[in-house]
């Protein structure tokens, strides 16, 4: 079910940036979306940390077709960011099923469906897949640093940081208790996922290969 998720993800064509602002107008949420962006950098890459403790997790197991072939950039992509591997994995799985050329440069592209301008990436570097794959990890890290939770981060990741945080009471708190507030279907005319099912459907994903270490 979770690759269903992601076909019906690339052939709807999401576009995070889009759906940032969609998100941001559509709810009154502008303000606290500039807020948050100014206080967690997250068009800038040089926020991101780029080095991590060695305990970070990498994929060394088996892993499903979709990832195999990008084992070694997704565990590159973790050490340098410190978002786990079997996270940027799920993310491939679900917006590309590992595709390096879904969608067009356009719009959302790619292995990690980065829209123009993420992360700062050209895009020539959106185009490859390494790039692709580095901006996407990079990009998570901001968002839990900002939500403190990785499924919330994928939530944002989907639908943008204007919704999330106009539907929330407050940031950062526990997924148990955000998960109801994000019961709502960012972009409804697009997608027909709600933000927590999104962020589930990672979820899921990801848990194939969580604890998996080098």
């Amino acid at each position: 079910m979770a690759q269903d998720y992601g076909e019906q993800l690339i052939h709807m064509g999401i576009s995070h940036e889009a759906r940032w602002l969609w998100s941001a107008v559509g709810v009154g949420g502008l303000t606290v979306f500039l807020l948050l962006a100014a206080m967690v950098g997250l068009t800038s890459r040089s926020q991101t940390p780029r080095t991590h403790p060695a305990d970070v997790i990498t994929l060394s197991g088996a892993v499903s077709k979709d990832v195999a072939p990008w084992r070694s950039t997704i565990n590159r992509a973790a050490r340098r960011t410190g978002v786990p591997a079997s996270w940027i994995a799920a993310e491939v799985v679900v917006e590309s099923r590992g595709r390096a050329h879904a969608g067009t440069l356009i719009g959302a592209y790619g292995l990690m469906q980065l829209e123009p301008g993420t992360m700062g990436l050209t895009n020539a570097e959106r185009a490859n897949p390494a790039d692709n794959i580095l901006g996407g990890a990079e990009y998570l890290a901001q968002l839990h640093a900002a939500f403190q939770s990785w499924r919330e981060a994928s939530a944002v990741y989907y639908g943008g940081a204007g919704l999330v945080t106009a539907l929330l009471p407050h940031v950062p708190m526990p997924w148990r208790t955000a998960q109801p507030w994000l019961d709502v279907v960012p972009n409804p005319g697009a997608n027909t996922l709600t933000l927590a099912q999104y962020a589930n459907t990672v979820f899921r994903v990801a848990h194939q290969w969580q604890g998996v270490s080098p």
